[in-house]
């Protein structure tokens, strides 16, 4: 099943014509694109923040001292992504 932010990138994609091969150059449609997946990824981020700040006030640890701790962030670097 498809995800609200997969729905959403899939519906601007087909607004812009990227499924009919004559609408669009290739260029334009990688484009577009990067532009969607720049803006995921910029959602993301701010999503992991927001999540990290949260579990920091629930034990009493500041959010930047954690970013800061090189355990903590090879232990987030090295994570899977959630599927």
């Amino acid at each position: 099943m498809a995800t609200s932010s997969k729905l959403l990138r899939n519906r601007a994609i087909n607004q812009a014509g990227i499924g009919c091969p004559s609408s669009k150059p290739p260029a334009a449609r990688n484009k577009i694109r990067h532009w969607l997946n720049e803006q995921e990824s910029e959602k993301a981020i701010e999503l992991g923040r927001k999540v990290l700040e949260k579990e920091a006030r629930k034990y009493k640890q500041n959010a930047k001292d954690l970013l800061e701790n090189e355990k903590v962030l090879v232990c987030c670097l090295t994570m899977e992504p959630a599927k």
